[in-house]
C-alpha cells in the first residue's frame, strides 16, 4: 500500500512551493536590481560606457531571452499579438516609451548623478501611479495607503541621500531626467491599464 496524498495536501504543498519560489524570485530580483545601478555607475566612470548603449544592450539581451522562453512555452502563439492593431500599439507604447524610457532615464540619472538619486527618481513611480489611479477612479487614496506611500518614499529618499536632501535636484540634467521618468511611468500605466 503506497502512501496516498489528498488533493488538499497536494494543493497546500504546491501553494507553499509557489510562495517560496515567489519569495526567492523577489529577493533575487531586488538584489540584481540593486547591483544594476552599481555596475552601471562603474561602467560609466571607469569603462567609458554611455547610458544609451548600456540600455540598448540590456534590453536586446532581455528581449532575446524572453522571446526564447515564450517560444518554448507557446511556439508560434507568440506572433498572435501582431494580429490586433490595438494590442500592437499598446505593446509598442509600453515597450518603447514605458520600459525603455524608464530604463533610459534610470541609467541617465545614474550616469549624471549617482545610483541613490536614480533610485529616488525610480521610486516616484508609486506616487505617480497612486495619483493616476485617484484621477482615473475619481476617488482619493485611503489614509493608510497615503501613509504607506509617504513612509516608503521617505525612507527611500533618506537611504539614498543619507539625509542630505539638498543633493537631490542640484542640476538641470537630473530635473530633466525626472521629467522623462514621469513620462515613461505614465506611458507604462496607460498602456497596461487600457487607457490607450
Amino acid at each position: 500500500m503506497g502512501s496516498s496524498v489528498s488533493k488538499e495536501q497536494l494543493s497546500d504543498r504546491l501553494d507553499r512551493k509557489e510562495i517560496v519560489r515567489g519569495t526567492a524570485l523577489t529577493i533575487t530580483g531586488g538584489f540584481l536590481w540593486g547591483l544594476a545601478g552599481v555596475f552601471g555607475k562603474y561602467s560609466f566612470e571607469y569603462k567609458g560606457v554611455m547610458a544609451p548603449w548600456l540600455v540598448n544592450v540590456r534590453l536586446i539581451i532581455a528581449g532575446i531571452i524572453l522571446l526564447m522562453r515564450a517560444y518554448m512555452v507557446q511556439k508560434n502563439g507568440i506572433f498572435r499579438i501582431w494580429k490586433n492593431k490595438r494590442h500592437v500599439l499598446r505593446m509598442l507604447v509600453y515597450g518603447v516609451i514605458g520600459i525603455a524610457g524608464c530604463q533610459m532615464t534610470y541609467y541617465m540619472a545614474v550616469q549624471n548623478s549617482n545610483a541613490g538619486i536614480a533610485t529616488v527618481l525610480q521610486y516616484t513611480a508609486p506616487v505617480m501611479i497612486m495619483v493616476l489611479l485617484a484621477i482615473r477612479n475619481r476617488k482619493l487614496p485611503e489614509a493608510n495607503e497615503i501613509l504607506a506611500l509617504v513612509l516608503a518614499f521617505g525612507g527611500t529618499v533618506l537611504l539614498a541621500t543619507h539625509g542630505k536632501l539638498t543633493q537631490l535636484m542640484r542640476d538641470a540634467n537630473t530635473r530633466n531626467i525626472s521629467f522623462g521618468q514621469g513620462i515613461s511611468i505614465r506611458a507604462c500605466f496607460s498602456s497596461r491599464n487600457g487607457i490607450l
